[in-house]
């Protein structure tokens, strides 16, 4: 016999992708100063050839500052050869124009990186944009997050521990009936391998919430990870 679906875990999966959404959302934010920044840099669009070099996330502060100033000195046509890793000392200063490059780097540095950020890159348009969660990515969190039993004995078991689960849970959170795991399993020791709880803090006091102990009775079927999932 086939394996049995026993859950979907819709609600996981709509947090996953909700997740997927928000990380590269902020991954999009975090590269738009660096765009802007370096566009002020050069007094130029930028290519994405421009932008990688502070995409850098194997670099440090010192190596993308000297990075900026290169280009900094390139565009004031510096006549005297000052070395990038030294131009803060020779002029005294370090430039607004470094600085931004700088601090939008540490922006993107901090978190969260995208593994390729050439993915955020629209060749048509010449500029970072959002990338969104795919139909085919969500069919793929949505199938890592199904929860199988290997045979309808196994299926009906754990439908029984989610039932009992969902009944005293019910009794607990609306009826205020605490239901103690030790006296319960004492009673029932037939459901404790296919049941568990956790305690959670309620505004009556504290609660304990059953569930059934898939674990060892279930499995899943997918290891998907989707593109700067993390």
């Amino acid at each position: 016999m086939s394996a049995l679906v026993f859950d979907r875990c819709e609600a996981q999966t709509a947090q996953d992708i909700q997740y997927l959404e928000e990380r590269r959302n902020t991954i999009f934010d975090n590269l738009q100063p660096i765009y802007e920044s370096v566009k002020q840099l050069l007094r130029k669009e930028p290519l994405f050839e421009d932008l990688e070099p502070f995409l850098d996330c194997e670099a440090d502060r010192a190596d993308i500052q000297e990075r900026a100033f290169e280009r900094f000195l390139k565009r004031i046509d510096d006549k005297l050869g000052i070395l990038p890793r030294h131009a803060a000392a020779a002029l005294g200063k370090i430039p607004d124009d470094v600085l931004e490059v700088v601090g939008a780097w540490e922006q993107y540095y901090n978190g969260p990186t995208s593994k390729d950020p050439k993915k955020y890159w629209s060749d048509t348009k010449q500029k970072f944009r959002p990338l969104p969660v795919t139909e085919k990515e969500k069919e793929g969190i949505a199938a890592r997050n199904i929860i199988y039993v290997k045979d309808q004995e196994r299926a009906q078991l754990l439908d029984y521990a989610r039932l009992v689960s969902n009944a005293l849970n019910y009794a607990s959170e609306h009826h205020h009936i605490k239901t103690y795991p030790g006296s319960f399993f004492e009673d029932n020791p037939h459901l404790q391998p296919l049941m568990t709880w956790e305690q959670t803090e309620a505004v009556y006091g504290k609660r304990f919430v059953f569930k059934p102990k898939v674990q060892g009775l279930t499995f899943r079927d997918s290891a998907y990870t989707a593109f700067d999932e993390g």
